[in-house]
């Protein structure tokens, strides 16, 4: 859409565009504006400037003291300084303390407001004020008061506040560092949240307002990936101005109370609380707002209240914004008196929350749970939730202390950050809390903080030590501590392949259907083919996945070899025993043997491919000739950092795959509770993106083989249990050559699947996968080859749009009775070649 525009909406004047503010000047004197005071911020320098060359001689001043939180002192002073200035407008050029202050100032004065928002925060349409007083009591008037140590934030409304003028140009916000647009963004998305479940709000607010939840959950991703880009800060300052006017046509809730109450009497930076707070208020209203928070679920697209609270979190923890109030200054032993400001003056419309409601949120917003932990298991509540909350963050001090040993720093925030370390193979180490990795030994007596030592070997002790993988992990309790296992009766999953079928046709099917009921990615798990036997360490499995839910009290562990996931729909958040991985679509994950995981589905759906080899796991293929540089390098393989739990969870359940088969146990607390580890047996991700191809530039075209990003060796005269390759976009400049794949019948067995397509074609679209079995001829279609003789020398570029994956294995692969009898399995796919013309045409023996 065009981002240029003007209008007017009630009493405010409306102007949107990239360089807008270079009208600023004109629209004042058109509003009447003769002596202007500009209040701003020192960050927004360069824009003052420039505006106030524009205004011609009407700026009768710059204030530049803007603080958070608006103190009554400042405002005191630059009230002061607006009479001497004779000023009849002050303009704000800043984020929501430049906007809050000239509010603040036209509070006690006859001046007229004028806004040009550098940030997202959204006051800039309302008629909302805050000012932090040093002492006394809050006004009647005002919708909440906090007295604090030493302060109270009163808030109100008042129309003598709400800005005649807003300038809106995205331009100006592109030098605002990444970090302060996220948090000023979910600023501006509480009001749009809160919107939807208002007491006093129209439908048309209700409308705009999942309009910008559906645009901020767009942009910020986007904004991630490429900050200085002008149209994704175009479409989030146009989502900030939805969101805006929500705040203005609805009544604030309990969301923007708490905010407050933390802001002003605890001195939070108030971006950063909203993001810490607004998936555990969402959360906790699930029930009581449930009407208008189906809107937000549906707006971020998922299906339930509860489900749009875990959707928010997740965002929040993609972007690496805060979660915890913990790291943004709050103490636990404030949460009570937090509580009792909030209740003191509630506001007074709109869904309510209890003592013991706001207890468990704050308490779970201190340590940066993800929901719905804030009352664990389903089981505890009031006293006990909250201290189960509390364990959530990080190791318990009370424990610690009981057990004689001296506690940690504060408790780090569980999952708070997708952080990452790097490079394949290397030993890499992490500590969540200071001083519980050792550093001299690796089993220590006792080990820091009371943790038990307990190695995770993926290899044999004695293979060769360029081989060895083992990862020592320090953890608060050790995982014996289980019941034992049963078997789980299952055929989705399977490991051993005699009973299987041997089909030498090429086989197609189209993408999985997405479940209709609530399904896991394990329950969601299918084997399509494979060789080999586990027990042996010799052989592998290809399966195919599709879910709707995440693993909740769940995590599975495969003892019998290696895991390659790669994403074809949704992006997964992998909670692993050494912490977290998201991977989306593009991208591919490495889950090791024996270690535990859960996933998590920040879309709510998710689909793909994965590989499983029973051999010595996956390692980089040996260059050779081609070198020291290209294919994939060690260094963009990126591994989690240390991130943990200590949370009773009565029945959680630990899957585990030995043999083939599918086992079940339980324990009474999360897996995840490793504080610190090292080693190199670890899981990864890597961005497809990253894999530098190789090809011909002279004739002929190339084997797959060159295009190997891992693989999986057989033996020593170069055979692969399994290679995985990738067909990325690249260039293809052979000359006098058929460019596509020859024909041919290759000895190795191929799956290939496809992870995205520019455009469907004969019957392959994205999620569509086949297979090649060992020896059978294949090669494009009817169609691709008639392009293909058609086409000329030209260099061409294959379309990043497109990404297609393979498999190959030495082995021959057999498919399971599932894959042969689906549903969706392309009974026509042999169509394809059924009209590859005879061209032949030999030289007539009789002509000279």
């Amino acid at each position: 859409m065009s981002y240029d525009f003007s209008t007017t909406r009630g009493t405010v004047r409306i102007l949107f565009g990239v360089e807008a503010t270079r009208r600023t000047g004109e629209a004042l004197s058109e509003c009447g504006a003769r002596r202007v005071l500009i209040i701003a911020s020192g960050s927004s320098e360069v824009a003052v400037r420039r505006i106030k060359a524009g205004l011609h001689g009407a700026c009768v001043g710059v204030w530049d003291q803007v603080r958070a939180h608006v103190p009554a002192e400042l405002v005191q002073a630059a009230s002061e300084r607006a009479r001497e200035c004779d000023a009849d407008w002050v303009l704000a050029v800043g984020g929501g303390s430049a906007i809050g202050l000239a509010k603040a100032i036209a509070l006690h004065m006859d001046v007229r407001v004028a806004a040009v928002p550098t940030t997202y925060a959204g006051s800039e349409m309302t008629d909302i004020y805050g000012i932090t007083e040093a002492s006394g009591e809050a006004s009647d008037a005002s919708e909440g008061a906090a007295p604090g140590k030493g302060g109270r934030k009163r808030t109100g409304r008042d129309e003598r506040v709400r800005p005649r003028l807003v300038i809106y140009d995205p331009a100006l916000s592109v030098g605002l560092p990444l970090p302060a647009s996220q948090v000023s963004a979910f600023n501006a998305m509480a009001h749009a949240v809160e919107a939807l479940y208002a007491a006093r709000v129209d439908p048309l607010t209700q409308l705009a307002a999942e309009d910008a939840i559906r645009r901020f959950a767009a942009a910020l991703p986007a904004l991630a990936a490429s900050p200085e880009d002008l149209e994704t800060r175009a479409e989030l300052l146009y989502a900030a101005h939805l969101a805006a006017t929500c705040l203005a046509g609805a009544s604030m809730g309990p969301h923007h109370k708490l905010c407050h109450v933390l802001g002003g009497s605890f001195g939070l930076p108030h971006a950063e609380t909203h993001t810490a707070l607004l998936p555990q208020v969402v959360h906790a209203l699930r029930d009581t707002a449930a009407p208008g928070l189906e809107r937000l679920a549906r707006a971020l697209g998922r299906t339930t209240p509860a489900g749009a609270a875990l959707a928010l979190f997740d965002l929040i923890v993609d972007l690496g914004a805060p979660t915890s109030l913990g790291a943004l200054g709050l103490r636990e032993a404030d949460i009570d008196r937090a509580v009792d400001i909030a209740l003191a003056a509630p506001y007074r419309d709109g869904p309510a929350l209890q003592r013991d409601d706001l207890r468990i949120l704050l308490t779970a917003a201190l340590v940066g749970q993800r929901p719905p932990g804030g009352q664990a298991s389903g089981a505890a509540s009031g006293a006990q939730a909250i201290d189960d909350a509390l364990r959530a963050g990080g190791v318990s001090a009370s424990a610690m202390v009981e057990d004689g040993v001296s506690p940690p720093p504060p408790p780090p925030v569980a999952g708070n950050q997708l952080r990452y370390q790097y490079g394949f193979g290397a030993m890499l180490q992490s500590e969540a809390v200071e001083g519980a990795l050792p550093r001299a030994q690796n089993s220590p007596r006792p080990a820091p903080y009371g943790l038990y030592a307990e190695s995770v070997n993926g290899t044999p002790f004695t293979v060769r030590r360029a081989d060895n993988r083992r990862t020592w992990m320090y953890r608060i309790r050790p995982s014996v501590v289980q019941s034992p296992f049963e078997r789980v009766q299952q055929s989705r999953i399977i490991g051993r392949f005699d009973d299987c079928l041997v089909e030498p046709n090429l086989t197609r099917w189209n993408p999985l259907p997405l479940p209709r009921t609530q399904t896991d990615l394990i329950d969601g798990l299918y084997t399509l083919a494979g060789a080999g036997d586990p027990d042996l360490r010799r052989g592998l499995a290809i399966h195919v996945y599709a879910a709707n839910a995440d693993m909740d009290e769940r995590a599975f562990s495969n003892a019998d070899g290696d895991l390659l996931l790669v994403p074809e729909r949704g992006a997964l958040r992998l909670r692993t025993e050494l912490g977290w991985l998201r991977v989306a679509p593009g991208e591919i994950a490495i889950l090791p043997r024996g270690l535990k995981w859960s996933a998590l589905l920040p879309d709510g759906v998710a689909r793909g491919f994965a590989l499983e080899v029973f051999g010595l796991g996956f390692r980089l293929p040996e260059r050779g000739l081609i070198g020291a540089n290209g294919l994939a390098d060690e260094r963009h393989f990126a591994a989690p950092v240390a991130s943990f739990e200590d949370l009773p969870c009565p029945g959680y359940e630990l899957l585990s795959k030995h043999g083939g088969a599918l086992f079940r146990a339980t324990s009474d607390r999360s897996p995840y509770d490793v504080v610190a580890w090292h080693g190199n047996h670890v899981p990864y991700k890597y961005d497809l993106g990253n894999f530098n191809a190789m090809g011909s530039i002279s004739f002929d075209h190339p084997d797959p083989s060159l295009l190997t990003v891992l693989s999986c060796p057989l033996d020593e005269r170069g055979q692969s249990l399994a290679d995985f390759a990738v067909f990325p976009g690249r260039w293809d400049v052979a000359e006098h050559t058929y460019r596509p794949p020859y024909y041919h019948r290759n000895v190795a067995a191929e799956f290939n699947g496809i992870v995205r397509l520019s455009e469907p074609y004969g019957g392959f679209e994205q999620g569509t996968c086949f297979l090649t079995p060992s020896s059978t001829p294949h090669g494009i279609s009817a169609a691709g080859h008639a392009n293909a003789l058609t086409g000329d020398d030209t260099p061409k570029r294959l379309s990043d749009d497109s990404l297609w994956i393979m498999f190959e294995s030495a082995l021959g692969l057999r498919t399971t009775p599932w894959a042969a009898d689906a549903l969706h399995r392309d009974e026509d796919y042999h169509e394809l070649w059924r009209d590859l013309p005879r061209d032949f045409s030999p030289p007539d023996p009789g002509a000279k």
